[in-house]
């Protein structure tokens, strides 16, 4: 005669069920804002590492009392690449691997003579570091480019 009442304490499966539609729609909604903003990432990464690659030049050819220099002549290392090159008896040494821009980025308006950014072993560098605000960066319908250039260049 005594009943037993129920443990109302879980969830059921359609209150689960609703909770992952909920959750789905919104992971619908947010997916195309994040293919927006990649390109734009991307743009940001590649000229990051642009700059960053001729500190490193710079950094190096003063520490190290060797030129140093960061190539950027796509007949040389191919389309949208770049390498950090040192001077050693008489040639120009690759200082690591060959650096490939991220899809859809391309290296455009290139102002070093040669299309080389060079660092010698003095303190007083010829053509400046350009800082990241001088890495220009342009954006058009299906077109993202970095334009390194040097100061009034």
């Amino acid at each position: 005669m005594f009943m037993k009442s129920m443990n109302n304490g879980g969830v059921t499966l359609i209150e689960l069920v609703v909770v992952f539609v909920i959750i789905a729609v919104l992971a619908c909604l947010l997916v195309p804002n994040i293919g927006a903003w990649l390109p734009n990432y991307r743009l940001g990464g590649a000229t990051r590492d642009i700059v960053s690659i001729m500190r490193t030049a710079q950094a190096k050819a003063v520490s190290g009392n060797t030129q140093f220099r960061v190539n950027l002549n796509d007949d040389e290392i191919g389309v949208n690449r770049y390498v950090l090159q040192y001077y050693a008896a008489a040639i120009w040494v690759s200082d690591g691997a060959v650096q490939r821009l991220p899809a859809g980025i391309t290296i455009i308006a290139n102002t070093f003579p040669g299309k080389y950014a060079n660092f010698r072993t003095s303190i007083r560098i010829p053509h400046p570091l350009p800082e990241v605000s001088r890495c220009r960066t342009r954006k058009e319908p299906g077109k993202r480019s970095v334009s390194p250039r040097v100061p009034g260049g």
